[in-house]
């Protein structure tokens, strides 16, 4: 018999896999992340309000956060409309409650657009990730802090790791754009 800890587990690794796909040509599969958010609420319903549902309850807030930062994007009229602090903010709520290196990372971004490249660069030192995410970012952080050499030498690192085409495909278009 499957544990609530596991059902909470699958949910959130669904959840994490459409925010972010790692292979594939999607970027992002909203209806498996969706799906996933369901999937918590229905459990959190049928659970006594117990210390699983207490659990349930925070990963569904957890989700929730990270969807309200999604719709950051979605409700500006244009891209430099974004309203990064308030982005930076649910980041930094998500690094008090996970503190996980995929948080860290997207925070450093966050801390990129309302502080500049060399903040942003100043954030990810710390960030310890497998894949190519870590060098993407890094990557166009160089590339804005005005780093060409370093920042092309980081979109060869994130190419070489990605496994996404979309994703890669983006990544040589943005290395082969530098001065």
């Amino acid at each position: 018999m499957t544990s609530t800890d596991d059902v909470a587990d699958i949910a959130y690794l669904a959840f994490t896999a459409g925010y972010t796909p790692g292979s594939g040509d999607a970027v992002v599969r909203v209806d498996l992340a969706g799906e996933a958010i369901r999937l918590v609420r229905v459990l959190r319903d049928v659970l006594p309000p117990t210390a699983d549902r207490r659990e349930l309850d925070a990963l569904l807030a957890l989700m929730l956060l990270q969807a309200l930062i999604a719709a950051e994007h979605a409700i500006a009229p244009q891209p430099t409309a974004t309203a990064w602090d308030r982005i930076l903010a649910r980041y930094d709520e998500l690094v008090g409650l996970t503190g996980s290196p995929v948080v860290r990372l997207n925070r450093a971004v966050a801390v990129s657009e309302v502080h500049g490249p060399d903040a942003g660069l100043d954030a990810l030192a710390d960030v310890v990730l497998r894949g190519h995410r870590l060098p993407a970012v890094r990557a166009e952080l160089l590339a804005r802090a005005g780093r060409t050499d370093e920042a092309r030498d980081a979109y060869d690192a994130a190419c070489a790791l990605c496994g996404n085409e979309a994703e890669r495909a983006h990544l040589r278009l943005r290395r082969d754009a530098l001065a």
